[in-house]
């Protein structure tokens, strides 16, 4: 992505980036928008429930795996193979292990949070089991989620956002037959969106194993790396925590919102959704300029650091003023 011409590798990296973004929102829609055509408003209601915490979970799993990337990247950048080994295979062992440890804290405190978080008593239940059935699957999400930026660390966000593709299609798919044929309801939407991730992680992790570079995954080496988990931990956390300020805010609202009747905690949801799609080119670039970046400090190119870094803030601020202006006038047909 440093050489060539700056616009069109940016464009040619950042788009599928969006676009990634873009479809890992959908799966939260998707629910909403299939148990509200084939269940009834509760369920709906109970899935719309879940979207302020489950975004905050993302939004701190996001930052570790930027932290992953750019750990990959510096070592990239600096030509380091060992370096990029390390980075990949504790990113793989951190994946699976942070994955496990918050699964089994969301399903002992998933109750004792939406509670917290004010909601009604009809909707707490199938709130409760749509996360339940959501930490089943976090595993299998941070490992798509640390093999998407393992590959994007080196310049590759092209097949992530493939991988995402065919398990966006899948989940689409099982929402509608697990719900409008067998009438499982929540656990319904929820079954298909462990399931679609299983395949994104499948799917990623094979690319992974089967690659000839330096990111070359072997399931056998996986180990914890303390110079790399380090770094990881040094970028990531930090970058995790501001991204989930902004959620924690939404967190806030929805406590107050679910005092009202049911179906504003849906409508709550929706707002959400719309609200995460005006940020995202924003966000995308910033995952751009850390890939990036990191590339060009392993490799002491302080000048093209500081190049980018106002290049890339440029191309992020007329992105978030695109994407809003598309919002404002799509806002009568989304709402």
């Amino acid at each position: 992505m440093t050489a060539g011409p700056l616009l069109p590798n940016v464009l040619a990296f950042a788009v599928p980036l969006i676009l990634s973004g873009m479809l890992q929102l959908l799966y939260n829609s998707a629910d909403i928008i299939v148990v509200g055509r084939f269940a009834d408003s509760v369920a709906m209601a109970s899935v719309g429930a879940t979207t302020s915490l489950i975004h905050l979970l993302v939004s701190l799993l996001m930052g570790l795996s930027v932290g992953a990337s750019v750990a990959v990247a510096r070592s990239a950048g600096a030509g380091d193979r060992d370096g990029v080994h390390r980075a990949v295979h504790t990113s793989m062992a951190l994946a699976v292990l942070s994955g496990a440890a918050l699964g089994v804290l969301l399903l002992v405190l998933s109750r004792p949070l939406l509670e917290m978080m004010g909601c009604p008593a009809d909707v707490v239940g199938g709130a409760q089991l749509y996360l339940n059935i959501y930490a089943v699957g976090l595993p299998a999400s941070l490992v798509y989620n640390y093999g998407a930026a393992i590959l994007r660390a080196v310049g590759d966000t092209k097949r992530p956002l493939y991988y995402l593709t065919v398990s966006g299609l899948v989940n689409v798919v099982l929402n509608v037959a697990l719900v409008a044929g067998l009438r499982l309801g929540v656990a319904g939407v929820a079954i298909a969106t462990v399931v679609s991730e299983t395949i994104s992680a499948a799917l990623v992790l094979v690319s992974l194993i089967a690659s000839h570079g330096d990111v070359r995954f072997e399931p056998k080496k996986t180990r914890i790396e303390r110079r790399s988990l380090s770094m990881i931990l040094r970028i990531g956390i930090p970058y995790g925590l501001e991204n989930s300020m902004f959620q924690l805010g939404k967190i806030v609202v929805l406590s107050l919102v679910s005092g009202f009747v049911t179906i504003s905690i849906t409508a709550n949801a929706v707002a959400n959704i719309v609200s995460t799609f005006a940020i995202l080119a924003g966000t995308s670039m910033g995952y751009a300029l850390s890939a990036v970046t990191a590339q060009c400090v392993g490799a002491r190119d302080y000048g093209q650091v500081r190049y980018y870094t106002r290049k890339l803030m440029l191309f992020s601020y007329i992105g978030l003023w695109v994407m809003n202006l598309l919002i404002f006038a799509l806002l009568p047909v989304i709402t």
